[in-house]
Parts: structure tokens; C-alpha cells; sequence
């Protein structure tokens, strides 16, 4: 008599599918997309630090904001320079350049924000 594979068959597409729904489930459906800025050189008009944790860079009447892998220490407005993609892209594969201190500080996520910069709002937010 022949033996049919059917029940393993079964159990394979079965586990195939629990562990599709678990990939989705264990992603939050409110998370942004990531975020590509284009030409980031020649578009970036204006930026802000978000204390060590992030920037706010504002480009034309879009904003985005990069979350730092790890704290930015030294970072400052005015000592910071900008680490493009060779295509002179900004992404989360760019990074952010201390010189003054010599650290690298690499994006964790970018992502396009609607909070416009303004120093002085983000001034009181690290107080």
C-alpha cells in the first residue's frame, strides 16, 4: 500500500503561515516608510538637533528626521557636516560627521516628519 504525503504537506503550509502572520504582526502598522532625500546637498536649507538623539533637516517645504544609532555627542548646528550617499542622496545609510571630535554618528532610521524646524521651540524641548 502507498503511503500519501498529504499530512506533511498540510503541516509545512500550515507552519509557512503561522510564520508569515507573525512577521506582520511583530511589525507596528504606524511605522513610516524610510525616507530618501534626493540631491540632499543642493535641497538642504536648514537643520536641528533633536539634543543627541536625532536631526530635523528641512528641505524646501519637506522635513525629515533621522534618528542617530547611538547618541550624537559634540554635535552642534554649526559643527556638524553631512555624510551623502555617493549618488548624493540622504538616507538612513548617510551619516552625520563631528569633526571636532572625530565621531561618525550613523542614522538608525529616516524617515519624512511634518514637525517644521524652529531653534528655539527645539531649544525648549531638551530643557
Amino acid at each position: 500500500m502507498k503511503r500519501t504525503h498529504l499530512p506533511t504537506l498540510g503541516v509545512a503550509v500550515a507552519a509557512i503561515t503561522l510564520w508569515a502572520g507573525a512577521a506582520l504582526a511583530s511589525s507596528p502598522a504606524n511605522e513610516r516608510a524610510e525616507a530618501t532625500l534626493p540631491q540632499a546637498a543642493y535641497r538642504i536649507t536648514n537643520w536641528g538637533l533633536d539634543g543627541h538623539k536625532g536631526i530635523w533637516i528641512e528641505a524646501g517645504v519637506q522635513n525629515y528626521y533621522g534618528e542617530f544609532l547611538s547618541p550624537c555627542w559634540g554635535a552642534l548646528p554649526d559643527r556638524i557636516l553631512f555624510k551623502f550617499n555617493p549618488d548624493g542622496s540622504l538616507n538612513r545609510f548617510s551619516e552625520v560627521v563631528v569633526p571636532h571630535d572625530r565621531q561618525i554618528c550613523a542614522f538608525k532610521s529616516f524617515q519624512a516628519g511634518s514637525m517644521p524646524i524652529d531653534n528655539e521651540a527645539a531649544q525648549e524641548q531638551q530643557r
